[in-house]
Order: structure tokens, then sequence, then C-alpha cells
């Protein structure tokens, strides 16, 4: 039995490391593309932000890797996280260098940074994941919960755009906004296209 929960917990691991890697992928692909609508190669540091992190913060590795490799004379300048878990944060400020990690977007995006390069930020996940779509609760009351989390993160973006000017921004899907609340997804993408110098990439 033992070695049978070895086995289980090694298997899972490995699918969470090609999880990852396939997520790196993608959000390459992202970066790349929203940066190069802009048309130009930026000169100095780039500088990031990340309303939504966890202990992989993908969009950071994706933006050193297209650094890297289609802008080397520029750099990568991690400046503000937000991550509610205490350990991710400092695993995030040790690991990622981030100037600034704190508990939430809404207070991200309340500081006064100045613009910034790219803003990448996701919705809450439990409201929207499948899990909680499918689960037990009405389908009112779903409604209702996943209508007060987009407008909770509608207006943590509107502050963050006002705030941080951002050239790009990336908004991490999930998936049960444009399956299940179309016309939720269609306001967030009004309000989000209507900043300035901001291009908003949907996954």
């Amino acid at each position: 039995m033992a070695r049978a929960r070895a086995c289980f917990r090694y298997q899972r691991h490995l699918a969470q490391a090609a999880g990852d890697a396939i997520a790196l992928q993608v959000a390459i692909s992202a970066v790349a593309s929203a940066f190069g609508t802009l048309g130009a190669e930026p000169r100095g540091p780039l500088r990031y932000v990340s309303l939504y992190s966890g202990a992989f913060d993908v969009f950071l590795r994706a933006l050193r890797w297209v650094q890297e490799h289609s802008w080397p004379r520029a750099s990568v300048v991690p400046i503000l996280a937000a991550e509610k878990r205490s350990s991710r944060r400092r695993l995030l400020q040790a690991e990622e260098n981030y100037v600034h990690v704190v508990r939430s977007a809404a207070r991200a995006a309340a500081t006064g940074l100045g613009e910034v390069d790219l803003l990448t930020a996701s919705p809450e996940c439990p409201p929207l994941s499948k899990g909680r779509l499918l689960g037990g609760a009405s389908a009112t009351v779903r409604q209702a919960t996943a209508e007060r989390a987009i407008r909770r993160f509608a207006c943590v973006m509107a502050r963050a755009i006002r705030n941080m000017q951002p050239r790009v921004i990336i908004i991490e899907q999930v998936t049960g906004i444009a399956t299940h609340y179309p016309g939720l997804l269609r306001t967030l993408l009004r309000k989000l296209r209507a900043a300035d110098k901001a291009y908003a990439w949907m996954g």
C-alpha cells in the first residue's frame, strides 16, 4: 500500500510538471503575441505586475523567456505581486525577486507604481471553477456568486489600469466564465478594452 501511494504521488508530480511546462509554452505564446502588437522593442527595463501569482508565476517566467530571446538588451523587473498564502509570498520574494509582494489583488491594484509594461491577472477561481459550477448549490446561487466575483475583478482591474497604465494586459482565463457566463465575459471585455494603451488577451 505504501508503495502504491508513493507511486501515485510520483505520477501526480510528473503530471503537474508536464502541466507547468505546457502552461509555460502557452504563456510564452501569449506574451510574445501581446507585445508583438505594439511593434516596438523595449529600450529600458520591462516592469511587471501580477495580481494573481501562486507559487508558479508562469507569466513572469514567460516574460523573462521572451526578453532573453527577443530583447536581450532589455531586462525584466518584477515590481509587485499579489498572493494570499504567506508561504507563497515569501517564495515569490525570495525566488522571483519581486520588489513588493502583498496579500490581495485589491491592495496591489491601489498601489501607485507609475507605468508598467505587463499586468497579469485572473478572476477568483473558486466561484468560477468547474467544480463549483457543478456543485450542489442552486443555479441561482451559483450565478449570483459568479456575478459578484466578476464585478469585484472588473473593479480591481479598472483601479489597476488607472494607477499603472499598463502597456499590455494578460488575463488568465477561467473556463467557467466563457462557458457558463458569456454575458459577464462580454461585460468584462468591454471594461478592459476601454483602457488606453493596453491590449487584453484572453486564453
